[in-house]
């Protein structure tokens, strides 16, 4: 299906929900997590998304909430932060959308760690019920990922934690926290146009539990449920700048 079916969609609607994630999509991926602020062009398509009235726009991001506000908090737009474990309604306060315990953090920092100084230009960043190995500026870290999560399997088996392996970050949530979940709470609403885009295996949760006429764009190459595809993020800026 050609992409112009989602311009030709959003231009005949008057009621449109857009679920947006952050890095990849709204802005390029970066070598680490603070090298991704919001660029012009980011600011340029939140404008212009967030301008029209039909609109109701919500970044379902794996960042935290202080960063995701700290960046996007001028925008009239929703959140769900950390992979949905936070919510927040445009014009709202922050609300713990899962209660879960995070006692689980030190085993699995300490297993982190250790992989960590085994290998350079890795780290690990703590959220508030997550932890993320960030491997992008690694050499060869194929190894040394393969054991990380090798070790990581029977504490999550145990403490019933998931294990997200995303674009060179492998990331630890409670179970059940996920985008799917996160966006249910928005797709409840009476919508007439309804896109989800995202760029990573993270957001494969978001696009499988979509109403069967919803539309999906997958950003960049991987098997994807997403109902259409381009190639670069750069490619996204050019359709929204278009649409």
């Amino acid at each position: 299906m050609k992409i112009t079916a989602i311009t030709d969609a959003y231009r005949r609607s008057n009621r449109r929900l857009l679920l947006l994630d952050y890095d990849g999509v709204l802005a390029p991926i970066m070598p680490t997590p603070e090298e991704a602020a919001p660029t012009d062009q980011t600011h340029a398509m939140l404008e212009k998304l967030t301008a029209d009235t039909r609109n109701t726009c919500v970044i379902v991001s794996g960042r935290p909430r202080a960063t995701l506000e700290e960046w996007l908090g001028q925008y009239p737009v929703a959140f769900a932060a950390e992979h949905g474990l936070w919510r927040k309604e445009q014009g709202g306060e922050w609300k713990e959308a899962l209660e879960v315990k995070t006692d689980w953090k030190q085993s699995v920092t300490e297993i982190m760690e250790g992989i960590e100084s085994e290998l350079p230009g890795s780290f690990v960043e703590e959220k508030h019920a997550g932890l993320a190995f960030h491997y992008r500026k690694a050499a060869n870290p194929e190894l040394q990922v393969e054991e990380l999560i090798r070790l990581l399997t029977p504490v999550a088996n145990t403490e019933r934690l998931r294990i997200m392996h995303g674009k060179k970050v492998v990331e630890v949530v409670p179970a059940g926290v996920d985008k799917g979940t996160a966006s249910l709470y928005w797709l409840k609403g009476d919508y007439d146009f309804i896109l989800a885009v995202g760029d990573d295996t993270t957001d494969e949760a978001l696009f499988s539990i979509l109403p069967s006429d919803a539309y999906s764009l997958k950003i960049g190459e991987g098997d994807t449920a997403a109902s259409h595809r381009l190639d670069t993020q750069a490619e996204f800026v050019d359709f929204i700048t278009k649409l």
